[in-house]
């Protein structure tokens, strides 16, 4: 094996394990508040079900979870604690840094497309994308970036960050 093949293993392993470790402090976080019945019941929160999916790209890769779903009877409406335990935002599906990697990697794009070494720049930039997201990219429909609240289809995100100073 060469440094560079046990580099990539280990890569492998240690992003394989940290996804696990922050699924699992999730899913910690979503039983102490399901176990919180007193906190619950002054909130005025009732479960309705339980184990619904929720799933974040990060820089380590898809972290899937499972969180429980609430009746807010204080507030007429339907909430997921977790999420605002954890500052997700309804359609948040990147994190912040997969974000900014996206808008680095359309930069280098740019960079070597004035360079002459790409023709065809959506094509290039496709590729890149699909290097960072994998399959999740087809996926993952609408998405904001973590913290920002913004809400926007993924191509739409895409096509703003080739205009915003990564002009293809």
């Amino acid at each position: 094996m060469t440094l560079a093949e046990i580099k990539d293993k280990l890569s492998r392993i240690m992003k394989a394990f940290i996804r696990e470790l922050i699924k699992a402090y999730f899913e910690l976080a979503n039983e102490a508040i399901l176990k919180d019945k007193t906190s619950r019941k002054e909130r005025g929160l009732v479960v309705e079900r339980r184990s619904d999916k929720r799933s974040v790209y990060t820089i380590f890769g898809d972290i899937s979870f499972k969180r429980t779903y609430y009746y807010d009877k204080k507030r007429n409406a339907y909430i997921y604690p977790l999420d605002k335990a954890l500052g997700l935002d309804k359609y948040e599906r990147l994190t912040e840094a997969v974000a900014i990697k996206l808008v680095e990697t359309a930069g280098q794009v740019k960079k070597k497309d004035q360079e002459g070494e790409n023709a065809d720049k959506r094509h290039k930039f496709t590729l890149n994308l699909e290097e960072i997201l994998g399959p999740v990219a087809s996926e993952l429909g609408c998405i904001t970036v973590l913290g920002t609240g913004k809400v926007t289809p993924l191509y739409t995100t895409l096509k703003g960050i080739c205009h915003s100073g990564f002009d293809f």
